[in-house]
């Protein structure tokens, strides 16, 4: 069930399944929690319903969205409407050649009131992580499904599907404007500053982090112990259990501090030559997230930023070899 670090002994996993064991309704056995804590909601005002049409789609992809649908439904995660809002699906493919469903939800955000709830700074978290002997990674199941619609919210989620009808969430989509703030908020209330720094926490990501086993079986009873109180439920085939090092953020976190992720870095190095402003910005902000790592990145990055000035989205630009 659980994937373990190397190294460790029988008693030291019998003693983290010993821990599992203790909170089941976090567990494999429940398929997807249902936060009582919170809720989402969606203000949109006085605006009118918008409606779109749904997008076309392959017979493959019907065939997957279909199958989708049925499982929602089992789930409890979406139910007929009869709303007069409807805005449109599409699918993505997934490197395993399967499909993952997203809420096009860009006109319904274009008259949604906006959120300032303090998002977590990324710089602030992993600065303050360190005695990494110990690391653990919580994966919850489909987190933004285990936060509930309010009433008033789910018909402005309608979708319509081919030879179906129309349908709306139950639960928070992924794709809405204001769900980010949402799923922060909820954290706070089950997580919060109180467990640092032990356990940080970007959304739904959540890292464990201690010096030594003993603490990290007392902080992990901890985590799950608010994570069942929250009713929510974890995914153990994706969670990782007392490592030496783990993924988080964009970084490689083991007990020497912070390293930069190889994929992140071959993402950049593999970027395309950029063509337009928003192809210099999209790269910029890659490689500003590791400037951390990179001494006068300002300096460095300066003539590029100067292409920006005086120039409009997505304009051309002409990228010569000097910047590379």
């Amino acid at each position: 069930m659980f994937c373990y670090g190397c190294g460790l002994s029988d008693t030291q996993k019998a003693d983290l399944e010993t821990v599992a064991s203790l909170y089941k309704e976090i567990g494999p056995e429940n398929e997807l929690g249902k936060t009582d804590l919170i809720t989402h909601h969606i203000d949109t005002g006085n605006a009118s319903p918008i409606k779109q049409r749904q997008y076309p789609l392959s017979p493959a992809m019907r065939e997957h969205l279909n199958k989708e649908i049925d499982e929602m439904l089992r789930l409890g995660i979406i139910q007929p409407s009869k709303s007069p809002w409807c805005s449109p699906l599409w699918l993505v493919k997934k490197s395993n050649g399967k499909f993952r469903i997203c809420f096009d939800g860009r006109k319904l955000n274009s008259v949604t009131v906006s959120d300032a709830y303090p998002m977590p700074l990324i710089d602030s978290i992993i600065t303050k992580i360190r005695d990494a002997r110990y690391l653990s990674s919580i994966d919850l199941k489909q987190a933004f499904f285990q936060i509930p619609l309010d009433k008033e919210s789910q018909p402005k989620t309608a979708f319509a599907i081919q030879g179906r009808g129309l349908f709306e969430f139950c639960r928070m989509p992924f794709g809405l404007s204001c769900s980010p703030q949402t799923m922060c908020r909820l954290m706070d209330k089950v997580i919060g500053p109180s467990l640092e720094p032990y356990v940080f926490y970007y959304l739904d990501d959540i890292i464990i982090c201690t010096p030594d086993f003993e603490t990290h079986l007392i902080v992990l009873r901890k985590v799950f112990e608010r994570l069942q109180h929250a009713k929510l439920t974890v995914n153990y085939e994706k969670c990782h259990f007392c490592r030496p090092s783990l993924k988080f953020l964009g970084f490689i976190v083991d007990q020497e501090g912070l390293r930069t992720d190889p994929d992140k870095v071959s993402a950049i190095v593999d970027y395309p030559t950029p063509k337009t402003t928003t192809q210099i910005k999209r790269l910029i902000g890659l490689v500003g997230y590791y400037r951390r790592f990179l001494k006068n990145f300002s300096a460095l990055s300066s003539p590029i930023t100067d292409l920006l000035r005086g120039r409009k989205k997505g304009q051309p630009i002409t990228w010569t070899p000097e910047l590379k």
